[in-house]
């Protein structure tokens, strides 16, 4: 990804630029690479706002939001993701779903389970009628998040969400969703006293990787092993 953009920094074309950043983002942003965000989200923006790219400029607030939230500066980020979301919404942008996932996702953090359902039950049916399932998995977790954060909690419908999300991302053969699944539902388990269910279900999937084991998907899996850890697997665990 850091090619492509050195090559459309080089070629000095702006619109390529502006359309290449938002699939750089969700690379970073997936490994957790903060900086390399914010660092190609501001001049996304400025570019985007310099060549009249009305709805790309949409596209970039949403992300700087996003990235504050990760930030945790909730306030400002929840603020500025929520408005983009209303404006791209407003124009018929059909990737508006993708965004909605993580406002639900910081919703459900900050103690609005109910709000957070309703914004990403709205994501997974317009996902479903565009037939764009490659985030199903993803949004099925966050479905999950919100269940278990709304005024009355409902684990057994996170859990099957989890379950279902597990099991799409099987199907599609997209093993870091699928990891990002198990995370959630093992950490479910754990809280319901089912440990050794949820290593069990965990460890293979982690085992499946061969690289990228500084990214914060793998990080947790490895730590959330660690505390679950029986006996016979610590040497695994501790890897």
């Amino acid at each position: 990804m850091r090619r492509a953009i050195s090559d459309v920094i080089a070629a000095n074309h702006p619109v390529m630029f502006c359309r290449a950043l938002p699939w750089a983002f969700g690379v970073f942003f997936w490994n957790g690479d903060l900086e390399d965000c914010e660092e190609h989200i501001d001049r996304f923006v400025v570019e985007a706002r310099r060549h009249n790219l009305a709805i790309l400029q949409l596209v970039g607030e949403a992300m700087k939001g996003i990235t504050l939230l990760a930030r945790n500066e909730t306030g400002v980020g929840l603020a500025m993701l929520k408005g983009s979301i209303e404006k791209l919404h407003s124009l018929c942008f059909g990737a508006v779903a993708g965004f909605r996932m993580p406002l639900a996702d910081a919703l459900a953090a900050t103690g609005h389970g109910d709000e957070a359902l309703d914004t990403i039950d709205q994501a997974i049916a317009q996902a479903q009628h565009c037939n764009f399932m490659m985030d199903m998995p993803d949004m099925l977790c966050t479905r999950a998040k919100a269940l278990m954060r709304k005024s009355n909690p409902d684990l057994s419908q996170a859990e099957l969400s989890l379950i279902r999300a597990l099991d799409l991302a099987r199907h599609q053969g997209a093993l870091g969703y699928e990891l990002r699944a198990a995370i959630a539902l093992a950490r479910l388990w754990q809280r319901g006293d089912r440990r050794r269910e949820a290593y069990d279900m965990l460890a293979p999937v982690y085992q499946q990787f061969t690289e990228g084991f500084q990214t914060r998907s793998l990080v947790a899996a490895r730590g959330l092993l660690a505390e679950l850890n029986p006996p016979r697997s610590r040497s695994f665990a501790a890897k």
